[in-house]
């Protein structure tokens, strides 16, 4: 209940190494999103999803969790919200270290 209506920061961190090349490349990639207003019921179905709540958070992954209809606005990288992992920063971070991309 202490989230509904409030906009939180995810930070992800990323350190790429390119051993061919000798050469490195860190970022900090940083998603803001907005929950919406939850009801308690809403909390409780998550929480029944969620047999481990107390140790961590599912995450907002749309087609697993129900937790993903608690997001209201995202500004940033979606996949750092869905997966935890900013994946479009990491390709272009491939592409500028030399790497080709298919």
């Amino acid at each position: 209940q202490m989230l509904s209506g409030k906009e939180l920061w995810y930070f992800t961190g990323v350190h790429l190494i390119n051993i061919a090349n000798k050469t490195t490349k860190t970022t900090v990639v940083k998603t803001k999103i907005r929950i919406r207003m939850i009801t308690n019921e809403e909390i409780k179905k998550y929480l029944d999803q969620d047999s481990s709540y107390i140790t961590y958070a599912l995450g907002f992954h749309p087609s697993l969790f129900y937790s993903a209809s608690f997001i209201e606005e995202v500004k940033g990288s979606l996949h750092n919200i869905l997966v935890g992992l900013p994946i479009e920063k990491i390709m272009e971070m491939l592409v500028k270290s030399g790497y080709e991309i298919i």
